[in-house]
């Protein structure tokens, strides 16, 4: 069995290689993404708190129509904080950072050249759309039987082998280096090696969070697609007013995001977020028919199912931000060495296959005959 396993391990590791580093690369930068916008559009994302009232989540839409050329809005976000500003997605995937006391754009930024914005792209879908959606899935699954047979293969076969396979010899010659840092390693931090791929697949399958919602002893999400009555002659139902009645069951809310509908039968969204110190990310969402305003749908965290709950956990555990700064910086520090688990791997293989035609190459000896004596 250890040898089909390790044969498995080689040949799926040198499938897959590639696109784990890849992910695990671009999911070093997007654990820190939030912080390291922070720092680079500061000036963008913060603005001078004031005494006055903000502007409605109405008022900045207006603003944004009114003063960006072909601005057709897909998404409103802030954080309730005094001294951050509202973030307006467009549907060209323009982001219009305003003022939420002067309605002054302060920039607009083009998310298809925003290096963060093709990184977290990267890291989800390779720019590939639903078919890298998949490609990154399937190297996921692959990449959580390669902990499990890494684990069959590292495991000591002797007493004697027992110290060897917990620590790193640092003073050999780089090839036993190379495969201490990928074995030992590997072993010392699979279980979040493993933790981080099965936090991530609930976005590539839906059988995969089907099966999280089943584990969890909870009916499947529903996906249901919430849609207004189309009414060629109604005026667009008051964005504020829906808002309001959101924000009023959820006061202690510390951020909310309004998504427009998508087209004439779409229904609009207000979403809002509280408890930032919990480990669930705890939402109160509903969805209202554009024209009437009339409510369609509605969900308090309270109303979530134990499948919504560990699904609405999978986002921070996947990037460590249930730990606060100390678990973002481990997922780092997780994902840098998961990154570098193909290279040493491909290394290892390298080494042997070298050694192996060195072997091959070299003459074979002639039997030495022994001489009589006369």
């Amino acid at each position: 069995m250890r040898k089909t396993f390790g044969k498995l391990h080689l040949w799926l590791g040198l499938v897959s290689g590639l696109i784990v580093f890849v992910s695990s690369l671009t999911g070093c930068l997007f654990v820190f993404e939030e912080e390291l916008q922070a720092l680079i559009h500061r000036d963008q994302l913060f603005v001078e708190p004031r005494t006055s009232p903000v502007l409605t989540v109405g008022q900045v839409a207006d603003v944004v129509r009114r003063d960006v050329p072909k601005a057709k809005l897909q998404r409103i976000f802030r954080r309730h904080e005094a001294d951050r500003s509202y973030q307006v997605l467009l549907k060209d995937k323009r982001l219009v950072s305003v003022n939420p006391y002067t309605g002054s754009v302060l920039g607009i930024r083009d998310l298809k050249r925003d290096f963060f914005a093709i990184d977290r792209e990267i890291h989800t879908t390779l720019m590939m759309g639903k078919t890298g959606s998949y490609i990154i899935g399937t190297a996921a699954l692959i990449y959580l039987f390669m902990m499990v047979s890494g684990l069959v293969m590292w495991w000591p076969q002797t007493k004697r082998m027992i110290r060897s396979k917990f620590t790193v010899k640092w003073d050999a010659r780089w090839p036993k280096v190379n495969y201490d840092w990928h074995s030992v390693g590997g072993f010392y931090l699979t279980w979040l090696l493993l933790l981080i791929p099965m936090t991530g697949l609930i976005w590539s399958f839906e059988w995969w969070e089907n099966g999280l919602y089943a584990l969890t002893g909870s009916p499947a999400r529903d996906r249901a697609k919430v849609q207004s009555v189309y009414r060629p002659d109604a005026r667009p139902a008051s964005v504020d007013r829906a808002y309001a009645q959101v924000v009023a069951l959820e006061p202690n809310a510390f951020e909310s995001y309004v998504i427009f509908p998508a087209d004439s039968v779409g229904a609009l969204r207000v979403q809002v977020r509280y408890d930032e110190g919990s480990l669930y990310r705890k939402y109160t969402i509903y969805n209202f028919d554009q024209y009437t305003g009339a409510v369609l749908k509605g969900k308090r965290y309270q109303d979530f199912s134990r499948g919504d709950r560990a699904r609405g956990a999978a986002y921070d555990i996947h990037t460590g931000g249930w730990l606060g700064l100390p678990g973002k910086f481990l997922a780092f520090m997780v994902s840098l060495f998961s990154a570098s688990l193909p290279v040493s791997g491909f290394l290892i293989w390298w080494n042997k296959r070298k050694l192996a035609r060195k072997a091959a190459a070299k003459p074979a000896r002639k039997p030495v005959s022994a001489r009589v004596p006369a």
